[in-house]
């Protein structure tokens, strides 16, 4: 899951900037993601696929394929943070330690976090050893990437950026309410959120804009005062 950041490939027109939470564009790259505003789809995947926190192999009750639905994992009463992390190359020790920071922040802000990875199952495990406390999902054909906008088989993001070779779907992160509203997204199209470091991607802007609108939301869906935040 590392890399430096893609380039843009010469032939293909490059857009000059990509705002942080901006709203989603359908020529970026030929995608249309879900954005802010948006309710999710009704989704669900089968619960083998998915790496429960602090649930050995061995102990996890769904083993078959049985369909979970999406907004069914969330807890009751908080905000949801769904994280895009396509599998490019090997996945790094960064990598994780930078969920397990982001994990925790989320946590004290009164959020949880649920990471979605094309990985299969199995690697999946394997990568993870000992960080057992992610929630982690494994969407090895892309389907749930698909529904989110973030995937078409016959538009590899590979076609558009050098650097990436195998037809993944893009990095993104949302914040999700219980009701399935999203209140914040951040779709990563030039696969910045990959750092050799991962406190190179905590000083990302897109970190601080979650975890404040995890803050907000949480306070709302507590106390009922919509009207007290805006969104940004």
């Amino acid at each position: 899951m590392s890399q430096s950041t893609a380039k843009v490939n010469k032939h293909v027109l490059p857009f000059t900037e990509v705002l942080e939470g901006a709203p989603s564009i359908s020529n970026y790259y030929g995608f249309s993601p879900l954005k802010k505003g948006d309710l999710l789809p009704v989704i669900t995947h089968p619960g083998s696929h998915i790496i429960y926190p602090g649930v050995k192999p061995e102990q996890q009750t769904v083993k078959d394929i049985t369909p979970v639905s999406l907004l069914e994992l969330s807890h009751i009463n908080k905000p949801l943070v769904i994280a895009f992390r396509p599998s490019i190359q090997h996945t790094p020790k960064d990598d994780i330690h930078f969920l397990d920071s982001f994990q925790r922040d989320i946590q004290i802000m009164g959020g949880s976090l649920l990471v979605v990875s094309n990985a299969n199952i199995r690697y999946l495990r394997r990568q993870l050893g000992q960080h057992n406390h992610l929630w982690v999902l494994s969407d090895p054909h892309n389907s749930l990437a698909e529904q989110f906008g973030l995937y078409t088989p016959e538009n590899p993001i590979g076609d558009w950026l050098s650097g990436i070779d195998d037809n993944i779907p893009l990095p993104a992160f949302y914040v999700v309410l219980p009701s399935g509203e999203i209140s914040y997204h951040y779709v990563d199209y030039n696969f910045r959120t990959y750092s050799p470091e991962s406190g190179e991607i905590y000083q990302q802007g897109f970190v601080r804009q979650i975890l404040t609108r995890i803050y907000q939301d949480a306070h709302y869906l507590r106390h009922g005062q919509k009207a007290v935040f805006k969104h940004p």
